[in-house]
């Protein structure tokens, strides 16, 4: 997890950005700018990152694990986004969270 930016400007929780099939997060680079919130790009681009999950469910929970939770307070909805396979790990990655309650 990087931050992709950090706009000092707003008080909004952070966006969570979820990488493409090439595990890299390019696709984001030209939209972060034009969010008007701080942006978390939530990466895979090390093959270490893969270790143990053979479902894309195990890629989502793995990335919801690395989350910084604390920057989202218990009742404030975590913005995600993702590009190509990214749209289906962001998803399941709601979906996880949603079943951790939050």
């Amino acid at each position: 997890v990087e931050w992709l930016s950090r706009t000092a400007a707003s008080r909004a929780p952070p966006i969570v950005c979820v990488h493409d099939f090439t595990g890299g997060l390019w696709a984001f680079t030209h939209l972060v700018p034009l969010l008007m919130a701080p942006c978390l790009g939530v990466s895979c681009a090390s093959p270490r990152v893969l270790d143990g999950c053979t479902t894309i469910d195990d890629l989502a929970r793995r990335h919801v694990l690395a989350l910084p939770l604390s920057l989202w307070p218990v009742g404030v909805a975590i913005r995600i986004l993702g590009y190509s396979l990214g749209c289906r790990l962001a998803h399941r990655m709601a979906s996880t969270l949603e079943s951790l309650g939050r």
